[in-house]
């Protein structure tokens, strides 16, 4: 398990540290993040459930009525990641297929012939 700590750290450079950290990481891998500022906390769980990542707290990290945080990230496996491209790819596809038909709307010039 892979460790980093963005103690000091201010946005946006936690999710900057956090990203190169997860591209060097396998699948199924986790890394556990060590932090204490909140804003930084809420942006990176947001971040990596976007992009498919397992977000837990690592509760053994915080201390009661402290501003630290801890976090677990893992990464996709592989079949999980093809799935999450596949379903990307899908998405893009119907966001072209309706775009392309804003494209053909009846302007008024054409609605008075």
């Amino acid at each position: 398990m892979k460790r980093v700590d963005v103690t000091g750290e201010v946005c946006p450079r936690p999710a900057l540290i956090v990203r190169r950290e997860l591209s060097d990481l396998d699948a199924d891998e986790t890394l556990v993040v060590e932090g204490d500022y909140p804003p930084a906390e809420r942006n990176l769980r947001r971040s990596c459930e976007t992009h498919g990542f397992e977000v837990r707290d690592a509760d053994d990290r915080v201390e009661p009525g402290d501003d630290t945080f801890g976090l677990l990230i893992t990464t996709a496996s592989d079949e999980t990641a093809s799935d999450q491209n596949s379903s990307d790819e899908t998405a893009s596809d119907q966001n072209s297929s309706e775009e392309g038909a804003s494209d053909e709307a009846v302007t008024p010039d054409a609605a008075e012939d």
